[in-house]
């Protein structure tokens, strides 16, 4: 306890606005487009607006995730202007049922998003739930695949992908504002489900058959020329439109190009360390709510195809002696 006086007695004499390696001058307009679609589309995912309670008077921008997202975490720090783009460390998350590593990227503190801060959060505390102006008026499509990819998804159902995007946390009245503004302007149909409000159901932002047809090609250019890591591209996979059938042809599905292995989920054997690295990344895919298709596209770019039936049959080998190595893995070490 005196330690800790002594330290904050210390910081009171610390001039953090020197440390800043960004003039406190510059402005968010000041800032390169990809910067700020990067930050706009990390507020609104996983990352978040903080302070250090005594240690300066600005906020800094701040993001964690899984450690097979960690390739994803530094591509997204090394998008921003080099001045905000702090430090890359990895973090111990202790719970109850396990102990885990995983990559957080803190920036420095800076007025900018001291300015942010209250435009997100509701009276400038506890969770974000507003979208602001700010959204609305700048997001673009590369803003919108930064959303997508902290907090969507692709299911696929009938050979058709259904992208959304989760977001439980933000106001009903500010998603459907949020659509509204931006569907004219980028050219889209989102819409948010359900379609009515209602008690303990998430809300997602749905993207239709058009959308899909629209942003997925985008994005995939915008990925290939930004150089995304390979574990996040599961989340935009390369669909191509077949014949659905019917004297016509003029019906169209979407149709996913995975193959099956020759030897199925014995491909993925738990003798080769690689091969047990690719069960483990999937196991926490799956916890993290990814689809077997999600998992398919993954395994597909390490080099492994597999099809959703086959990694189906895979998680049931990992309820048997296979799943006892993959846990022993898991395990983590004192």
């Amino acid at each position: 306890e005196l330690r800790l006086r002594i330290a904050k007695n210390a910081q009171t004499h610390v001039n953090h606005d020197s440390r800043l390696t960004v003039s406190i001058e510059t402005k968010w307009g000041d800032l390169p487009n990809i910067t700020r679609q990067a930050f706009l589309g990390g507020i609104l995912g996983d990352g978040g607006l903080y302070k250090k309670r005594g240690r300066g008077r600005y906020y800094y921008y701040a993001e964690t995730h899984g450690i097979i997202q960690a390739d994803y975490l530094a591509w997204k720090r090394g998008l921003v202007a080099e001045g905000f783009r702090g430090g890359l460390c990895c973090l111990i998350d202790r719970r109850e049922d396990r102990t885990a590593k995983k990559p957080n990227w803190t920036t420095p503190s800076h007025p900018i998003f001291t300015e942010l801060r209250p435009q997100f959060y509701a009276d400038g505390f506890g969770d974000k739930s507003i979208i602001p102006e700010v959204v609305m008026r700048e997001l673009d499509e590369f803003g919108l695949m930064i959303w997508y990819l902290d907090d969507g998804s692709a299911a696929v159902k009938g050979g058709r992908p259904y992208p959304s995007i989760s977001a439980p946390g933000w106001k009903r009245e500010y998603l459907d504002c949020f659509c509204e503004s931006v569907n004219p302007r980028l050219g889209l149909h989102l819409y948010i489900w359900p379609r009515f409000s209602k008690i303990r159901v998430e809300n997602r932002i749905q993207f239709t058959s058009e959308d899909t047809k629209q942003l997925i090609p985008t994005w995939r250019k915008l990925a290939a020329q930004c150089s995304l890591p390979q574990c996040m591209w599961y989340k935009i996979p390369d669909y191509t439109q077949a014949n659905f059938g019917g004297k016509t042809g003029r019906q169209k599905r979407w149709e996913d190009t995975v193959v099956e292995g020759v030897n199925g989920a014995k491909a993925l054997g738990a003798s080769d360390p690689e091969k047990l690295k690719l069960i483990e990344d999937i196991v926490e895919m799956k916890r993290n709510h990814a689809t077997r298709s999600q998992m398919s596209d993954y395994l597909r770019s390490k080099g492994y195809p597999l099809s959703r039936e086959a990694i189906t049959r895979l998680f049931k080998r990992i309820n048997s002696p296979l799943g006892s190595t993959v846990q022993s893995a898991q395990a983590p070490t004192t």
